[in-house]
């Protein structure tokens, strides 16, 4: 199923659903009951790839809902320009580290929440950023996968060229 038929079925898209200004986009008959929702990336709500229905103002039959604006580019840094799921997805690392600063976050709800919720449950130890358990933590690897534990502690490669993984890895018990 595509992006937009999934979208809807979490809500309608701010503004009215009819063929006319939705570009076919949502099924009107099926969703116009819908509490409307907008989940925007302001930042990029201009650009060409963003639907053009998710652009357009008005109100569904139920003219219910709210406006849900979500600014979630990074404005600075290494990674500027690119949202913070991106970013997740390529170095949950830096994530790991931005969520520790809180002069660059505080400011951006959208990116605080968001982060917080990646790292609920973060111990502090050594985090995975490839492998099968990317995005874990050394820690909570062990808990469910000791047998990977061992192979890192055995794996050349790790014990030749990481030697942060490789510190983290003797400290276990």
């Amino acid at each position: 199923m595509d992006f937009c038929n999934e979208f809807s079925k979490l809500a309608s898209i701010n503004g009215d659903q009819t063929k006319e200004l939705s570009n076919g986009l949502i099924d009107y008959q099926t969703w116009q009951q819908t509490n409307r929702v907008l989940v925007a990336d302001v930042s990029r709500l201009t650009e060409k790839d963003v639907p053009q229905s998710i652009q357009v103002m008005g109100t569904n039959a139920s003219t219910q809902g709210v406006c849900i604006m979500m600014s979630s580019v990074l404005t600075f840094g290494k990674h500027k320009a690119k949202t913070i799921t991106e970013v997740y997805n390529c170095d949950p690392g830096y994530c790991r580290w931005l969520l520790n600063q809180k002069i660059l976050i505080d400011s951006n709800p959208a990116i605080s929440e968001f982060l917080k919720g990646k790292f609920v449950n973060d111990d502090g130890s050594f985090l995975m950023t490839w492998g099968k358990y990317k995005g874990k933590t050394i820690l909570q690897i062990q808990r469910i996968d000791s047998n990977y534990i061992q192979w890192l502690k055995k794996n050349e490669f790790v014990n030749e060229n990481m030697p942060q993984l490789k510190s983290a890895l003797g400290e276990l018990v």
